[in-house]
């Protein structure tokens, strides 16, 4: 019985008529047999391994070569080695689906840099299963996984399939899929190389050429055309989208779900044929209307028959360019337009309208949402953010060499652009990874997809997204700030493993409002670098970017005067941005002066100069406590990864810095960034805007706040220092009761100190005020004043009221001074540490609230207060005492 394939008009062709004493076309029909054979035996198990997939078994096999004659016409004729060959790529082009596949089988698989790619992709960031034992993945994780993989590797296993051996488990002998070692090591690997190719680019089928003279004795029956059977087989495989890939009993059995029911109820309905009136066209029909609920599956059957239309198109282009006989088959009936598409492959209910949500405006929806409209007026973004993406470049090439450290060149230089006009010239460049071509006019253009998960970078540098490399970049949006302050940008880029000859710029003109152009080569590049980034900016906006303080009125000696606005220098703003990066970065702003460099190891630089750099402050703005204590200032490790450079701050100068993947921001005196500590901690964004961000890990900060109250009770601060510890201890959930205290009647008390007070039947008296909106909390005031908001100055209050406790200058710090309540007990505030004190020592602390006289308004009567002066100040308080446990 004929097996289905020798049923095909190209089989036919080639081996229909064998002369008796031709040996070497016999041994090619009785080869492909077995191969056929054993191919099939091989298919069955795609079905187990790449769950979901429509089916790639003999049946499939069987339909590429009837496609194939489709395509080619009844005129079209192959030799029979070049059908040999064609046909030997049909098995093994899909083949690799399958574990079997690959020698080792699946323990070879997660060793694989795809492996860890596909595990990284899946788990969305989660890190818990960094390692390659299967045991701990869940079986639905693992065919995920495993999917990914063969759908990755399959392609370019169809290489090696060829030499791969199948081992009896008893006999011990080695099978192969072609037999013959002759044919295997001659013609394999060209086979795979055409098998392959069905996921090559078109363009790259040129590399396989147009002829290969056969090796005797074989050579008596023709050439071989491989650019031509490569054409053939992608096209084939891009045709063949009918039921014969998902048939109706397989269907019921195998009950897809998801995406797979959608794509098994797509082609479980179509049928393809040549046009009867249009021979160069291929007419795709359905045997049954779409209804609405089956919609995503008619949209899926469409986008099939483009992609078999683009590569039939495509092929026949490149065949007509090479002199090589085109095939009869060309193009996709009705494929410009759903509505005409839909004559054929109907739809019931619904009419298919090309109505999918676009983006008319590109530039304005970068300018929303990557722009101004996200970040403000801060003209300091796009500069963060590209220094931004040439760290992440830096430290994705140290993923590919272990011992690579890098650098950042960053410079500002007056200059022209190509209108004469004259402005700077900001440059960014870095010798990291570098980009493709195909980086560069793909993921890095594509707005809001981070470039480090794509596709194509997996495809570049396999492994690389299973790393999880340290990268601070994570939106996609970063680089396209830098349209809020230039419209001419050039990025010059190359692999950093590639030559002069990969170098590409991006050049953008006129911002979005043109599309930028892709120039090969740059005269001036140079190649220490693998990335730089040139932006053009006016006078004003330079001004804006280095912009410190506006010109202010200034008071001394009895006269007034106007201080100057001031500007920081590019190294000052390049220092703040850069608290805790841990690359080299070298500055230049003027051609004169000398490069400045701030070292990549950060943690290590000398505490007071680092402090002054990340803070833009001078000696005099650091409080005598820090910089008798720097040693107290130390690393924060989360991980096995150093998240922050901080000690608890012993003042209230402002000299905290939070920082995103060690990016900070510009400081500006009327913003608050923060007083609890001293030095960076590094938080996880929130958003894009990363403006904000989430302590990366809060145990770790409650830990190390712990151990700062240890370190700073053994040094000789002041009360009031200490005072500022205990308040900031407990805002980052350290335990500050060792070193907790209060004023008292304008006194410093530790809490053992107020313990003795209340045990001598003292109550002790302070006043409060809403710690929330809800007033469901209430906190410690730092004077006797108004809780409605309304504050009154403190030389006009006359406190009468013995043992009066007060938050003085850390009242803003609510952690350290909030009431306890039943539902929020607030161990670490003072209260709390006086309760839990107390229970040591076998006593139940005990607050009760009211209204209560502190003493009196000594200041002018005042209507909107409703105070009178010599008026009692019966305000809102609590008092304290001491009850038996």
């Amino acid at each position: 019985m004929p097996k289905p394939y020798e049923k095909t008009q190209l089989w036919r062709a080639s081996f229909g008529k064998i002369a008796d004493d031709d040996e070497a076309t016999t041994h090619l029909v009785e080869m492909y047999s077995v191969a056929w054979e054993r191919a099939c035996s091989l298919a069955k198990r795609i079905a187990a391994d790449a769950e979901g997939l429509t089916l790639h078994d003999e049946a499939h096999f069987t339909r590429l070569w009837e496609c194939a004659d489709i395509i080619v016409g009844k005129k079209y004729k192959l030799s029979p080695i070049e059908t040999f060959i064609f046909g030997i790529a049909i098995l093994i082009h899909d083949a690799a689906h399958t574990v079997l596949a690959f020698e080792g089988g699946i323990r070879t698989l997660i060793k694989t840099p795809e492996w860890k790619d596909a595990l990284a992709s899946k788990m969305q960031g989660d890190q818990s299963n960094r390692n390659d034992d299967l045991a701990t993945l869940s079986i639905g994780l693992r065919k995920a996984v495993l999917f990914d993989v063969l759908r990755a590797l399959h392609a370019r296993q169809a290489k090696n399939i060829l030499s791969a051996t199948f081992k009896h488990p008893v006999l011990g002998a080695d099978f192969y899929l072609l037999d013959d070692p002759t044919v295997r090591s001659h013609f394999g690997p060209l086979i795979g190389e055409i098998a392959a190719s069905h996921h090559w680019s078109i363009s790259k089928l040129e590399s396989l050429g147009r002829q290969k003279n056969p090796i005797p004795p074989y050579h008596k029956r023709g050439l071989i055309r491989p650019m031509v059977l490569a054409a053939l087989i992608r096209t084939a495989d891009a045709i063949q989208i009918d039921a014969a890939r998902a048939p109706d009993f397989e269907f019921a059995l195998l009950q897809p779900e998801g995406a797979s029911l959608d794509h098994w109820t797509a082609q479980n309905r179509l049928s393809i044929a040549p046009d009867s009136q249009d021979p160069s066209a291929l007419m795709v029909t359905s045997s049954v209307p779409f209804n609405e609920k089956e919609a995503r599956a008619w949209w899926i059957a469409f986008d099939l028959a483009n992609t078999a239309d683009r590569e039939l198109r495509a092929s026949d282009q490149v065949l007509r360019d090479a002199s090589l006989p085109p095939f009869e088959i060309t193009r996709v009936k009705d494929i410009s337009d759903p509505r005409r598409f839909s004559k054929h492959v109907q739809t019931d209910g619904w009419v298919p309208i090309d109505a999918e949500v676009r983006i008319n405006d590109t530039g304005k929806i970068v300018q929303m949402f990557g722009g101004r409209g996200l970040y403000g007026d801060d003209d300091t973004v796009p500069l963060r953010e590209l220094i931004q993406n040439a760290v992440d470049a830096v430290r994705a090439r140290r993923v590919l060499e272990s011992e690579f450290a890098g650098k950042l060149m960053i410079d500002l230089r007056p200059g022209q652009n190509e209108s004469g006009e004259n402005g700077y010239w900001l440059r960014v460049a870095d010798n990291g990874i570098g980009m493709s071509s195909a980086v560069l006019t793909g993921p890095f253009l594509a707005f809001g997809e981070s470039g480090w998960s794509s596709w194509t970078l997996r495809e570049e540098r396999p492994g690389f997204l299973g790393s999880h490399f340290k990268k601070i970049g994570r939106f996609g949006i970063g680089f396209f700030s830098v349209f809020m302050i230039s419209q001419e940008i050039n990025v010059t880029t190359r692999p950093f493993d590639a030559g002069s000859s990969a170098v590409r710029t991006l050049s953008f003109s006129s911002g979005l409002a043109l599309r930028p152009i892709v120039k090969e080569g740059a005269s001036d590049f140079q190649m220490s670098y693998s990335t730089v980034v040139d932006i053009f900016v006016s006078s004003d906006t330079k001004d804006k970017i280095l912009h410190r303080d506006n010109q202010t009125q200034v008071y001394e000696d009895g006269k007034s005067y106007l201080r100057p606005a001031t500007k920081f220098t590019l190294p000052e703003l390049v220092e703040m941005l850069c608290p805790a990066i841990d690359v080299d970065i070298f500055i230049k702003q003027d051609p004169d002066e000398e490069i400045h460099k701030i070292a990549s190891n950060w943690v290590e630089e000398n505490g007071q100069n680092w402090l002054q750099r990340i803070n833009g402050v001078k000696t005099k703005d650091i409080p005598e406590a820090i910089i008798e204590n720097l040693e107290i200032i130390e690393p924060i490790i989360f991980d096995g990864q150093i998240i922050g450079r901080a000690s608890l701050n012993p003042s209230g100068a402002k000299l905290s810095v939070y920082t995103i993947g060690g990016l900070g921001k510009k400081k500006q005196g009327h913003v608050d960034h923060g007083r609890q500590f001293v030095g960076c901690l590094d938080l996880s964004p929130r958003g894009p805007r990363r403006d904000s961000g989430d302590l990366l890990s809060r145990p770790v900060i409650e830990q190390w706040a712990t151990g700062q109250v240890k370190k700073w009770l053994a040094t000789d601060i002041d009360a009031r220092e200490r005072n500022f510890i205990s308040a900031h201890a407990a805002h980052f959930g350290g335990d500050p009761l060792a070193i907790a205290n209060c004023l008292v009647d304008n006194e410093w008390l530790t809490v053992a100190d107020v313990f003795e007070k209340l045990l001598a039947n003292e109550l002790i008296y302070a006043p409060i005020k809403p710690a929330d909106h809800q007033r469901d909390q209430w906190a410690i005031m730092g004077t006797v004043n108004h809780s409605s908001g309304f504050v009154i100055p403190e030389d006009e209050v006359e406190v009468t009221l013995k043992n009066v406790l007060l938050a003085g200058d850390t009242a803003g710090t609510q952690a350290y001074w909030v009431l306890p309540e039943d539902s929020k007990p607030a161990p670490l505030s003072f209260i709390g540490c006086l309760g839990r004190y107390a229970k040591s020592k076998g006593k139940h602390l005990v607050f009760e609230g009211g209204n209560v006289d502190f003493g009196l308004y000594s200041g002018e009567n005042s209507r909107i207060l409703q105070l009178k002066n010599g008026q009692r100040l019966m305000l809102p308080g609590i008092w304290l005492s001491l009850a038996s446990l």
